[in-house]
């Protein structure tokens, strides 16, 4: 199997990727970074790739390319969960090797945004947004998901293992957690004693989405489910305020 660079892979029958080339809008869709694939290629893929996810991996499973983990793929109705705990995680990580005491989230709010997919008369893909909103009081889940408090002894900051794992877990894309890393350079002789960040722990896989919802131009071949539908409809953002303490 050939390397897979997409941000989106789906698995369908062998008939169904053949009669999607005839679709109308196949080469836009494809041409925005998707690879259809039958569903005998699932073992192959499945050794040569780390699926992350509840689902398992069948006929019509829609994943999307790990936004820090190269050869990494995720169900795309399990995304949300996957990286936003991974993301926190891993920047306490961070935390830590840079000396830190402690590192506790403070406060979460939560952003939703709904939209809704519909064709135009020459049958191009229209999306509208319909509500962007800001959600005051979080469910319990999320509350539990987020709630984080972490004690460490402190130590001398381990600068050079601080950058190795900031580009391991691909964080330097966050200018915010890049910022973070950065502050506690040993040579700097006046390092913060504390400092406060926001992490936005989804953003990195709304270009995913954005990808993979062009599916719904094939719909007359592949037999989108209904939780796919909702996944790329709905969107939560999650952004935490985190206080570090060194």
């Amino acid at each position: 199997m050939k390397k897979i660079t997409s941000k989106v892979v789906v698995f369908a029958r062998e008939e169904d990727v053949m009669a999607s080339r005839y679709e109308d809008n196949y080469e836009e869709v494809m041409s925005k970074d998707i690879i259809m694939l039958p569903n005998d290629k699932i073992s192959e893929f499945s050794r040569n790739y780390k699926i992350l996810g509840n689902k398992k991996v069948a006929n019509n499973s829609v994943l999307i390319a790990h936004p820090y983990k190269e050869n990494y793929f995720i169900n795309i109705e399990d995304s949300d969960e996957i990286i936003q705990r991974e993301k926190l995680n891993n920047t306490a990580d961070l935390a830590r090797l840079l000396g830190a005491k402690k590192v506790e989230v403070l406060s979460i709010s939560q952003h939703e945004i709904n939209k809704h997919y519909d064709f135009s008369f020459d049958g191009k893909l229209k999306v509208n947004t319909l509500k962007i909103d800001v959600v005051k009081s979080l469910d319990e889940d999320t509350k539990k998901a987020f709630s984080l408090i972490n004690k460490y002894p402190g130590a001398i900051p381990d600068y050079p293992k601080a950058l190795e794992k900031l580009d391991e877990y691909g964080l330097e894309i966050d200018p915010e957690v890049k910022a973070l890393v950065e502050s506690r350079n040993p040579d700097d002789r006046n390092l913060l004693s504390s400092q406060q960040i926001k992490l936005m722990t989804t953003s990195e896989i709304n270009e995913s989405l954005d990808v993979a919802s062009s599916l719904i131009a094939l719909g007359g071949i592949l037999d989108i489910s209904v939780n796919f539908k909702s996944r790329i409809s709905y969107r939560k953002s999650v952004e935490l305020t985190i206080n570090i303490e060194f």
